[in-house]
């Protein structure tokens, strides 16, 4: 469990951010030679980098990413129907 207690990090923008392609290659660079969570160690997880950027644009980047993909599944929806 990832805790953003210190208000220098915004729950979905890290909720975005783990879920990027950067950071899955990250994991499976650390993986240890297997392709199951059980092999990282919370230091594998916790050596990732990222560009953090001030708490008010991280509520604002989110947003963003956030309408865009409730658009985007409106339109898988509808392209289903």
């Amino acid at each position: 469990v990832f805790d953003c207690t210190d208000n220098r990090l915004e729950n979905g923008y890290l909720f975005l951010l783990l879920q990027t392609s950067r950071y899955r290659d990250h994991l499976d660079l650390h993986a240890h030679g297997t392709a199951n969570q059980a092999s990282l160690n919370i230091s594998d997880m916790l050596s990732f980098t990222a560009t953090i950027p001030p708490l008010k644009e991280q509520v604002s980047i989110t947003e963003e990413v956030n309408k865009k993909l409730d658009s985007l599944a409106v339109l898988l929806s509808k392209s289903q129907e």
